[in-house]
């Protein structure tokens, strides 16, 4: 798998997943209905829409909680990784997603998901988040060194 930053020096733009709600729009999640509860309510519809990411060419899944161990392992394939999240309330699910990249052999990289400057999180906090998800001390450097 080539490094993040080594991709990014040669230019290249790097692409994530987003927009999550407008394809929970397309696939018929009404207008002021509660996203979240399609999880339980059109579990399988959400699911799809990891698969599509990954598919299209993402280089990073970003809150991957839901994701299935065929797609993380569709993700290794593609060498799309797999974020592990700083972001508050999505980080929920980070102890799952380490679980499947960890049984698959996907790539997983740390991602603040910062909506505001008072959203940055400083290496030590993100090794924390990162250990908190069930990684050891050599499985969190692997996350930085291969940037």
């Amino acid at each position: 798998m080539k490094s993040l930053l080594k991709e990014l020096e040669k230019g290249k733009v790097l692409i994530s997943d987003g927009g999550w709600g407008t394809f929970l729009h397309e696939l018929g999640l009404g207008v002021g209905e509660c996203p979240e509860i399609w999880n339980i309510t059109h579990r399988e519809k959400v699911l799809s829409i990891p698969k599509s990411y990954i598919e299209a060419g993402a280089d990073i899944l970003v809150h991957p909680g839901l994701i299935t161990e065929a797609d993380a392992r569709l993700a290794k394939r593609n060498g799309v990784r797999l974020e592990v999240s700083g972001r508050k309330g999505h980080a929920y699910a980070n102890g799952y997603v380490v679980k499947i990249a960890k049984k698959v052999g996907a790539k997983l990289v740390f991602g603040s998901d910062s909506h505001t400057p008072d959203d940055l999180l400083d290496r030590n906090y993100a090794e924390r988040i990162i250990r908190g998800a069930g990684l050891e001390d050599k499985d969190i450097q692997e996350i930085f060194l291969q940037l």
